[in-house]
């Protein structure tokens, strides 16, 4: 049994670049297909998998996994729609229209803020973290309020 000869790297990327010098053509070869190939079946697997269990069970264990992903996907874009759309009346426990309309604002401000938060739509500089708290304590405000009104949310 010979014993090899000891490698010192100054860099990751030197190890490596010599790992790849090291590969044979089979194994470049595999490398190119066969693992594609290994990872494209994997994810057809995968969305087989979540389809079955959102059809015997009506949600995926993506969704209990990501509950908040979920919760987010499904309310946001419905309650856009509903601060848009809903102009018939307002929960008989306000006094006016606009109260209503405030609270509905201060819900879709906080699932707006929530959605920039989580998809990274909005750009993540100085000025983002200097104001999270402030982001925060309005989507903590408007989720409270959310939870109180939700009997009141239709139209």
């Amino acid at each position: 049994m010979c014993e090899e000869e000891k490698k010192t790297f100054n860099s990751v990327q030197e190890m490596m670049d010599y790992m790849e010098s090291q590969l044979t053509l089979w194994d470049k070869i595999m490398r190119a297909t066969v693992w594609r190939v290994y990872g494209i079946w994997s994810g057809i697997l995968y969305w087989i998998r979540r389809k079955w269990q959102k059809m015997r069970k009506g949600y995926s264990m993506n969704e209990v996994w990501g509950l908040n992903m979920a919760v987010l996907d499904f309310v946001y874009p419905r309650i856009k729609a509903f601060k848009e759309e809903n102009t018939h009346g307002y929960p008989c426990k306000l006094e006016t229209y606009e109260e209503w309309q405030e609270i509905v604002d201060k819900i879709v401000n906080a699932f707006e803020l929530w959605h920039e938060d989580e998809y990274g739509t909005q750009e993540r500089d100085e000025e983002y973290y200097k104001n999270y708290e402030k982001r925060w304590e309005e989507i903590t405000e408007g989720l409270e309020l959310f939870g109180r009104w939700l009997p009141s949310l239709w139209d």
